[in-house]
């Protein structure tokens, strides 16, 4: 049976081919000319992620995350190779889209990696333009999109069920 986690995971795996708060992007917002692209499109063959936890995360153990995140990102990838529009669209040169990266690598959490996985922990801006974390219990968003490599940046925040952030 698998863990609560990486469902959770799973259903916000999905969520990377369409991330609104200001400029942000989360699920479904097609407010925002770019809303409905995939996070990761064209030539994007890495992607790095990290992982921070709060200290009231119940899980501290990171490889033991890294394992939900690498079930959920797998899980991604698979789904998205089936989706409809991706596999009979061409570029104009005639070539087939790549959505998604290649590879997905963990790193330190340091501001340059391209998706940061927080278990429980938001920084005092994303506390703020969530207005009330404690109504979702997890969500993708995407902060940050460049249109010429069309490539996004963003965060997983996943609830814990005590300290400030509990859902």
């Amino acid at each position: 049976m698998r863990s609560i986690l990486e469902i959770s995971l799973c259903a916000l795996a999905l969520n990377f081919t369409s991330t609104t708060l200001a400029a942000w992007h989360s699920g479904g917002g097609e407010l925002i000319r770019d809303g409905r692209n995939p996070w990761f499109i064209g030539k994007a063959t890495q992607a790095s992620y990290c992982i921070k936890t709060s200290e009231d995360f119940p899980i501290q153990d990171h490889d033991r995350l890294d394992q939900a995140i690498r079930y959920a990102i797998d899980f991604w990838q698979e789904r998205i190779e089936l989706a409809e529009p991706y596999r009979k669209a061409l570029l104009t040169d005639g070539s087939k889209i790549q959505v998604g990266p290649g590879t997905f690598s963990r790193k330190i959490c340091d501001g340059s990696e391209d998706i940061a996985f927080q278990f429980g922990y938001l920084n005092d801006l994303q506390r703020r333009a969530l207005i009330d974390p404690q109504n979702f219990a997890a969500i993708t968003i995407r902060t940050d999109y460049d249109e010429v490599n069309l490539r996004g940046k963003g965060f997983v925040f996943v609830s814990t069920d005590r300290g400030p952030n509990a859902f």
